[in-house]
């Protein structure tokens, strides 16, 4: 680097207009042996400034072309800026270019404007010169750092450029001494002016002579790799590895990243924007804000009697985190809140909270609480820990002990402290000062939970996040976030129903704190529930009710057995399914439940009871053989017609069913007012109330309307629909078909009841009559005595049966023929037994005027 001091120029021709510098130009070195150091610098000027052109020039008349086309190119209007390069060619030029009217800002040394007879009165030219000392320094500091600070025993061979670059080397070591405290030998200093040719021949000369050299210092990056050639020739490997090297400029990225140098000053040239960029559209602002025209001008608005301005400058490191960390925590004082920059001593700190991958592991809902395992999120500005990107672009990684953090707690746990933090996270720092702070935490969770509506049941709880500081010194925001990964077994997956802030009063801690709730929402899955405990509950119901379907003499099945064993199994399932001491939806359910069984039994019992009183009486199998003959005749010859009449004889009942049982299978009720019938099942009436509790309570602590699986969308209701579908089918098929005559049937059974007891009364008779006809010898024709005795017998039958059927008129034609009561063919005028309304209806042509009522076989036939 031939000169530095000469630095690179930028032109700003403005028009005249009283707005200067309004056309930018660049001017920088061309010489190829310096580009590593200018390319970038060229580069940063071209992506910070809005620019017309940028120029590279080696030598004087380079420089006075370049000068000469930016005049050309601004016309009459030449106020411009150029930025000079690292050497003095064409310092001439430059005046020229002053005295046109052009402004002129150096880099690192200006031209000597009065040697040309320019005043700052008369021209405006600046320098902007980066602070190489500080940033020598701060290389100073970390080779402090890593070397065991005041203990160590410093030998440093130091590698110059040129004169004006030498506190780039001495106040690397001055600060070595006197503030690291470290004891600094100085074997060979040389003058190596930059290149890395020098750099290596002095270099090797000065190891070969003393190879106990800890340390190397040099003015700027290409020297270092002229001294590394010489290392690898002159020293061992190991001896290699424990070298200290100090660099500068930043030009080899390399030597930092393999770790060859400790550090490298950066004068902050190369990064658009920032450092001596930054101080440049600054100063451009300014002049053109406050209508700045000359170097004078610009001296009374910034009160200085100097024409340069010192900028920022930093350094880049092997271990940059571990500068960065060690320069942030060094006299950090973490008791201290971190207060906001625009008020630290009024303003709360906010901190910002966020719950994410919450994993519900566990619900209690009897005892009111839930176990979950979270990670908790915490955010703040401090400005203390703010730092410089360009020399750590990533985000630091601390112990959070080391730092100040808020003192937050979940404040509806119940699990102990020491439980329930299971992972502490590093805490996070931005450039900015942003500190983040993440840790893992398992407990269990109180929440007011409603068990009522069980199996329908749905919770809103929630994670209360606290802070122990007043309300003047910490905020909580819940702007991060609540997200949950799983949820407990039985439950469908858990919603983040909401983030609520609220202030908690000073009744407890004693001064008013910030609170975030971050609310969560449980909602059963009922089908486990139903599956298990409701649906067999029905199909209990179900064998309950199978009793009406056995007949009552047993068939050796055990009826009454049958109904106390559904009842007894059923209070035992009540017992498993019992969650919780208070009344819930299910055991509503259980009980209508055990109420259906337990009426069964009573019918069951009643069934058993009539049916031995009617079998004492004199009850008989002639009835049931007439009734199926009955069936038989209103039955259709089609396999399709007798598999209807089978199902609806089977699932209705008909008189070959116990009438209790055939009760308990369905009721009828005639409305004699229009002379239908209206047909209620019983076991549809269970249906009913069982599809009903589907939608009620809908209000109250059991409110069940809220949760999706209740309604028409609940199982249960669905298999009901299903089985009240199924009966209405058969029924409505029944009636079409024509397979129920109930009217008629009832006139059967009630003749069939006549006929018992005229029977046993006319029984009585004919004994009397048979033992005194002898006797008496009141008549001579004892046969023609006995059919004369015979018609009144049948006369009296008929009035106590009532009106008789055709087909059993037409029986008892043919069988009184037989036994020769009657003479003539059947129907004959002679010797009939008086008839009947619906007989000659029936001979006549016209049906009998009965109604029917429909129970078992339908009432649509003829």
């Amino acid at each position: 680097m031939a000169s530095l001091a000469t630095g690179a120029l930028l032109v700003a021709a403005a028009s005249a207009a009283p707005v200067r510098l309004s056309r930018i130009f660049g001017l920088f070195p061309k010489e190829e042996s310096i580009q590593d150091f200018w390319g970038p610098v060229r580069l940063a000027f071209e992506a910070t400034f809005d620019y017309e052109a940028s120029y590279q020039a080696e030598s004087d008349d380079e420089v006075g072309e370049a000068l000469d086309a930016i005049l050309a190119a601004v016309g009459d209007e030449p106020e411009a800026a150029v930025v000079v390069g690292p050497h003095r060619h064409g310092a001439a030029h430059y005046a020229s270019f002053l005295e046109a009217g052009g402004a002129a800002f150096f880099l690192a040394e200006a031209i000597d404007t009065a040697a040309y007879g320019i005043t700052n009165e008369t021209a405006l030219a600046w320098m902007f010169n980066p602070d190489t000392t500080t940033a020598a320094q701060v290389v100073a500091k970390e080779i402090c750092r890593t070397t065991s600070g005041a203990a160590f025993r410093h030998k440093v061979l130091k590698l110059y450029g040129t004169p004006y670059a030498d506190n780039r080397v001495d106040a690397n070591t001055d600060y070595l001494e006197e503030v690291c405290g470290a004891t600094v030998e100085v074997v060979a200093a040389e003058r190596a002016l930059f290149r890395e040719d020098l750099a290596e021949a002095y270099a090797f000369a000065a190891l070969v002579k003393d190879s106990s050299i800890t340390t190397i210092l040099a003015a700027n990056d290409r020297m270092i790799k002229g001294a590394l050639k010489a290392i690898d020739r002159a020293l061992s490997p190991a001896k290699a590895a424990n070298l200290i090297i100090g660099g500068f400029d930043w030009t080899e990225d390399w030597l930092l990243t393999k770790q060859l140098q400790v550090a490298s000053g950066d004068q902050y040239m190369s990064t658009a924007g920032m450092g001596v960029w930054q101080s440049v559209v600054n100063f451009i602002d300014t002049v053109q804000g406050f209508k700045l025209n000359t170097t004078a001008d610009v001296q009374a608005f910034f009160r200085t009697d100097d024409t340069r301005f010192d900028t920022e400058a930093s350094c880049q490191f092997a271990d940059a985190e571990g500068f960065v960390i060690d320069d942030l925590l060094s006299g950090y004082q973490p008791g201290v809140r971190a207060k906001p920059e625009a008020d630290k001593d009024v303003a709360p700190t906010v901190v910002a909270v966020g719950l994410h991958d919450v994993a519900v592991e566990g619900i209690d809902t009897a005892g009111g609480g839930f176990t979950a395992t979270s990670w908790m999120t915490l955010e703040w500005a401090d400005p203390r820990l703010a730092f410089d990107a360009n020399i750590y672009a990533g985000s630091l990684r601390v112990d959070a002990e080391t730092i100040w953090k808020p003192d937050v707690y979940v404040a509806n746990i119940v699990t102990s402290a020491v439980a329930q933090t299971i992972k502490l996270l590093p805490a996070t720092i931005s450039p900015d000062g942003t500190v983040r702070v993440v840790f893992q935490a398992v407990g269990d969770f109180v929440c007011d939970m409603n068990i009522k509506p069980y199996p329908y049941d749905a919770h809103d709880c929630s994670f209360d996040v606290a802070v122990s500081a007043p309300l003047t010194d910490v905020v909580l925001m819940g702007s991060l976030g609540f997200t949950i990964a799983d949820g407990p077994e039985g439950f469908v997956d858990p919603e983040a129903s909401g983030i609520d802030h609220y202030y908690e009063d000073a009744t407890i801690k004693g001064f008013a704190s910030s609170r975030v709730s971050f609310e969560i929402k449980f909602e059963r899955d009922p089908s486990y529930v139903v599956g298990t405990y409701v649906l067999v509950g029905w199909a209990f119901n179900m064998v309950g009710f199978l009793v009406f379907w056995i007949p009552v003499e047993g068939s050796g099945i055990d009826r009454s057995g049958l109904a106390i064993t559904t009842i007894l199994a059923a209070q035992f399932m009540m017992y498993d399914a019992k969650v919780t001491s208070e009344t819930t939806w299910l055991d509503y359910y259980f009980a209508i439940m055990l109420c259906f069984q337990f009426f069964s039994f009573v019918l069951t019992v009643h069934s058993a009871r009539m049916n031995r009183y009617t079998m004492s009486h004199g009850g008989d199998d002639e009835y049931v053989i007439k009734v199926f003959a009955y069936q038989d005749q209103i039955q259709r010859k089609s396999m399709a017609h007798r598999l209807g009449f089978f199902i609806f004889n089977f699932v209705y009942g008909g008189l070959d069913a116990f009438w209790i049982d055939r009760w308990a299978r369905r009721r009828v009720e005639i409305n004699r007012r229009f002379g239908t019938s209206r047909p209620n099942f019983e076991i549809l009436s269970l249906g009913h109330i069982e599809m009903a509790i589907c939608f009620f309570p809908r209000q109250g602590p059991a409110d069940i309307s809220g949760s999706d699986h209740t309604g028409v969308r609940a199982q249960l209701f669905r298999l009901n629909l299903a089985f009240f579908v199924f009966y209405a089918v058969v029924l409505v098929a029944a009636l079409c078909l024509g397979f129920v005559h109930d009217r008629r049937m009832d006139n059967l059974r009630q003749r069939h009841r006549a006929e018992v007891e005229a029977e046993l009364i006319l029984e009585n008779i004919k004994m009397h009559f048979d033992g005194n006809i002898v006797a008496m010898n009141l008549f001579s024709d004892v046969g023609k005595l006995r059919r004369n005795f015979e018609r009144w017998k049948r006369t009296v039958l008929a009035s106590k049966r009532g009106p008789e059927t055709p087909l059993a008129f037409q029986k008892k034609r043919i069988a009184d023929e037989k036994r020769g009561l009657v003479s003539g063919p059947a129907g004959g005028p002679s010797d009939r037994s008086p008839e009947s309304e619906a007989s000659a209806r029936f001979r006549e042509g016209s049906p009998p005027d009965a109604t029917f009522e429909e129970v078992r076989f339908g009432f649509c036939g003829k």
